[in-house]
């Protein structure tokens, strides 16, 4: 899985991955990192290291590396290669969401820059969507977070800070000035967020924006308490039609009183067209893999943006998410 999609994965992962305690829908972590690697060894950036300049961009088709310091939205012509000459890409960077759902509303602002990739769900594949076991009480594997420097977040409601925290062996964690219970942060579609790093002693500064996605708006299948889905055939999923980059339906087990628990999760990753396939062989393995055949839908349109940063090529992700429990049935 690429570095783009492992960052899609891990952002969606993040958002979806439980229920609240009434037992609603799927509910972020606020203070989780975007990127995480249970193989990352690798030390801090090497100051002597030779800058690019930060205003070249990586590929002229690349999707996201639209002009940084004006107010032009970013352009999405093609994907980005997986490697630059002299430029490393990072897998982890600044991650805003908001999921707004009949059942939860909460948004979030965490960033963490390593060079390591978040986790992506290993398993079979069905179509677009890939099964395999997940656990969100399983401990997050550590990587080594780089410093940037304070980042300001500007157009989101209310503005935010991230400050970085040393971690000693671990590098530099981020701080966030949001409250953990606010709800509405990001600005209406199409809006642009601009994020700017006052540069650290591993990067140097630099500034991009990115484009807000469209609200999600699931109009099937029904989620809430004893909303059923049928495993005996393929099932449609419906959404209100976006400009986002990529939408991520994700299907999490749930137990009897709709808590995250391990067992048997799903991600697909498709187009925002407004409607997606999910194959019956991929909600079959789902359920019943925990508990109970509970399970948490959710579907999250992102959209993201990338900076070059010295020698080092930043991604920041804007995520908005709906969704809600189900009960898998045969």
């Amino acid at each position: 899985m690429g570095c783009r999609k492992g960052l899609l994965v891990g952002a969606a992962m993040a958002l979806l991955a439980g229920c609240d305690d009434a037992g609603g829908g799927a509910t972020p972590a606020p203070d989780a990192p975007i990127s995480f690697a249970d193989t990352d060894t690798a030390a801090p950036p090497d100051a002597a290291e030779p800058d690019v300049a930060p205003d070249v961009a990586a590929d002229p088709g690349a999707p996201d590396e639209g002009p940084a310091d004006t107010t032009q939205p970013p352009t999405d012509t093609g994907p980005l290669p997986d490697t630059t000459p002299g430029v490393t890409q990072l897998g982890g960077g600044v991650l805003l969401s908001e999921l707004d759902s009949g059942f939860v509303n909460a948004a979030s602002a965490v960033a963490r820059f390593t060079v390591a990739g978040p986790p992506s769900l290993s398993g079979q594949t069905f179509g677009p969507c890939v099964v395999g076991p997940a656990d969100p009480n399983a401990p997050a594997p550590v990587t080594y977070g780089y410093d940037a420097g304070a980042v300001t977040v500007a157009g989101t409601t209310p503005a935010v800070t991230l400050t970085p925290m040393a971690e000693g062996a671990q590098g530099t964690g981020y701080a966030s000035t949001l409250a953990t219970d606010h709800q509405d942060l990001l600005p209406g579609g199409g809006a642009l967020v601009t994020l700017s790093a006052a540069g650290g002693k591993d990067l140097p500064a630099f500034s991009l924006v990115v484009q807000a996605p469209e609200p999600v708006i699931l109009s099937a299948p029904a989620t809430g308490l004893g909303a059923e889905v049928s495993t005996g055939g393929d099932v449609t999923v419906t959404w209100n039609k976006g400009t986002g980059q990529q939408v991520l339906i994700t299907l999490n087990p749930l137990d009897g009183s709709f808590q995250a628990v391990a067992g048997t999760a799903m991600v697909c990753e498709v187009a925002d067209t407004g409607s997606a396939v999910l194959p019956k062989a991929a909600l079959t393995a789902v359920r019943g893999t925990a508990s109970s055949l509970n399970a948490a839908l959710g579907v999250t349109r992102l959209r993201q943006n990338r900076k070059v940063a010295g020698s080092y090529d930043v991604p920041a992700a804007l995520a908005r998410s709906t969704g809600g429990p189900v009960t898998l049935t045969p």
